[in-house]
């Protein structure tokens, strides 16, 4: 069984109200460092690791955070941030569920510089697993 990559996987449901949507960014990112050798839970999860465009070469920023193991087996909760090459300034702050197996559909809690007017609910960070030990991402931000 797969664990966290690292991040994240409230399910969040779309916010009243919401129209349109925009992709930020779509990307790959590697399985984070589990700490520990037991499934139990207050397991930690630790990630820092740099995230790729799909050919997974091309370096396009960085992910950061961290999953505490609630549920042995089952499911984790995470917080992270994730920060864009090309946007040196600016941030995206995510926290949720992850689901051993599934992934998940994470909050975007807030972000920072070209990210900053983001409010809880108004964007989400979803995680695919990927069968070879890599995630793929989509962050949506909601208009």
């Amino acid at each position: 069984m797969r664990q966290p990559l690292l991040l994240f996987a409230a399910l969040l449901a779309l916010p009243l109200g919401a129209t349109s949507e925009k992709t930020v960014i779509k990307f790959h990112q590697p399985d984070g460092e589990l700490l520990g050798d037991e499934d139990v839970p207050g397991r930690l999860a630790i990630l820092d690791r740099p995230i790729y465009k799909s050919n997974r070469e091309d370096k396009i920023g960085r992910v950061t955070g961290s999953c505490t193991r609630i549920k042995p087996g089952k499911y984790w909760f995470c917080t992270g941030e994730v920060f864009l090459d090309d946007e040196p300034d600016s941030s995206l702050v995510i926290s949720g569920r992850w689901t051993d197996g599934k992934g998940g559909v994470n909050a975007v809690v807030g972000g920072t510089g070209r990210f900053s007017k983001i409010a809880g609910g108004e964007g989400q960070y979803k995680v695919d697993e990927d069968s070879d030990g890599w995630n793929i991402v989509k962050i949506t931000i909601y208009d």
